[in-house]
């Protein structure tokens, strides 16, 4: 996609999944718990403005809260949009799941805006 920038990038042969909409990101992750209770939730904060990071482990509640409160930000060359990757930790012969990981991402679209001129002259 020409112009859209979605950071990090993943290959294509690890277990992350991007969910571009915070409304398909909640219902995968309600439908993995009405099948097996007792799931742990991990998501990757970021911490301070120096793009340190680390994995905590929140409950359900601190995580929906966190996704629920998703911005975009309109810039005059772009739009920046809050995206998830979610990785579903399984185990075991009957493949359990044991937990869900989430790591929020940022979308960047350099179409969305009508004066995307950086660099020429006005």
């Amino acid at each position: 996609m020409k112009g859209i920038d979605i950071s990090p990038d993943h290959s294509d042969s690890d277990d992350w999944k991007l969910f571009m909409r915070k409304d398909a990101l909640i219902a995968r992750m309600n439908h993995l718990r009405r099948k097996q209770k007792g799931i742990r939730m991990s998501m990757l904060i970021g911490l301070g403005e120096y793009g340190m990071s680390t994995w905590a482990e929140l409950p359900y509640s601190k995580c929906l809260e966190i996704i629920n409160k998703e911005v975009t930000s309109r810039f005059r060359n772009c739009d920046k949009t809050q995206v998830w990757h979610m990785n579903v930790h399984r185990f075991g012969s009957d493949n359990q799941v044991s937990s869900i990981s989430l790591w929020p991402t940022v979308k960047t679209d350099y179409n969305k805006t009508k004066d995307n001129n950086w660099g020429e002259e006005e």
